[in-house]
């Protein structure tokens, strides 16, 4: 069991200067969230991690994410880097049950 996170709808403001949302927020559940960085494998060092970036893959069927959403993680904002992609469409799966997940980068927002 994965963990859930929220996708902020995207606002923009009118000629006013009132915000306008574009539509609702929306939750994706079962997400699998990993720190975005190279890992070396022979030593105990992180070489060239990055905690402020995250690699987030959530299940296939799900709208996609596009660049510059805002994403709530763990209670903290993050911004897409990398806005997500889906690896199913045009496969046909020996399993018709495997569905692989989609996959976004998201970098943490900086006050």
């Amino acid at each position: 069991m994965g963990e859930t996170i929220m996708v902020k709808a995207k606002r923009k403001k009118d000629a006013d200067g009132r915000i306008i949302r574009l539509g609702d927020d929306r939750l994706i559940h079962d997400c699998v969230i990993t720190p975005q960085g190279k890992i070396d494998v022979y030593t105990d060092e992180i070489s060239g991690g990055n905690i402020l970036e995250m690699q987030v893959s959530f299940p296939a069927g799900y709208p996609p994410v596009e660049d510059d959403t805002t994403v709530v993680i763990r209670g903290v904002e993050y911004k897409t880097k990398f806005p997500s992609w889906d690896f199913f469409p045009g496969r046909q799966p020996w399993l018709q049950l495997h569905q692989p997940r989609q996959v976004m980068i998201v970098e943490k927002v900086e006050a």
